[in-house]
């Protein structure tokens, strides 16, 4: 009976590990789809107006509820067993804070209409770094090498984002990101040519084909 009773509840924990994994993921993925949609309608209206487009309303509930709840998410992210998952999990809230970091207007329009205080550490690039660079650990620990190389392509992206926002004449830390973003990348890069335990290059296969083409170009 004991025995049974030992059974039915690791049946139960696994079931709501699984449970919570694909909430995180169902949250991660819509934020990602308003973000997206946001970034189109940025560049539709280039050629259109606005009319013709609707931007998101971004004091309206759908995306306030998506901002207000992103410190949640972080948490119950990092407290995600380590796996697979979880690494990607991470990748893509920082995919997401990246976007949002560039539109720090709108969210904090969407707190002041909440009657909150923004929690500036969120979208504060040492969060955002930190996220890669855990993301990148793990996966190295997991010993995954297309997600480590997924995390330290996307720092790569962000250091150099960042390097193109400073003004010139702060020319020591731009050239210090630029650097930190050239060494990322090309890590990223050489995971995808490691040989496998088969033998095989990765570049030659499908595997990490759109990861290489995606690093390469990034240097530029």
């Amino acid at each position: 009976a004991n025995g049974s009773y030992e059974t039915d509840f690791q049946i139960g924990q696994s079931r709501s590990l699984i449970q919570q994994r694909q909430k995180i993921q169902a949250e991660l993925n819509k934020l990602s789809l308003l973000l997206d949609y946001e970034e189109w309608v940025k560049r539709s209206q280039e050629k259109k107006s606005q009319k013709e487009i609707p931007s998101i309303e971004w004091e309206k509930p759908l995306m306030q509820t998506q901002i207000e709840n992103l410190p949640s998410l972080q948490y119950r992210i990092e407290n995600l067993l380590s796996n697979r998952a979880k690494v990607y999990s991470q990748i893509n809230l920082a995919k997401s804070l990246m976007k949002l970091s560039s539109m720090r207007e709108q969210t904090s329009l969407i707190y002041q209409k909440a009657g909150k205080v923004e929690d500036n550490r969120l979208l504060s690039s040492y969060n955002i770094e930190q996220i890669l660079y855990k993301a990148a650990e793990q996966a190295k620990e997991l010993k995954d090498k297309r997600a480590q190389s997924n995390a330290l392509g996307y720092l790569g992206r962000y250091l150099y984002e960042r390097s193109e926002q400073l003004p010139n004449n702060e020319k020591l830390t731009k050239n210090k990101l630029l650097q930190d973003s050239y060494n990322r990348t090309k890590k990223a890069i050489l995971l995808t040519e490691e040989i496998d335990e088969k033998g095989q290059n990765f570049t030659k296969t499908k595997y990490t084909k759109d990861l290489v083409y995606q690093w390469e170009w990034q240097l530029g």
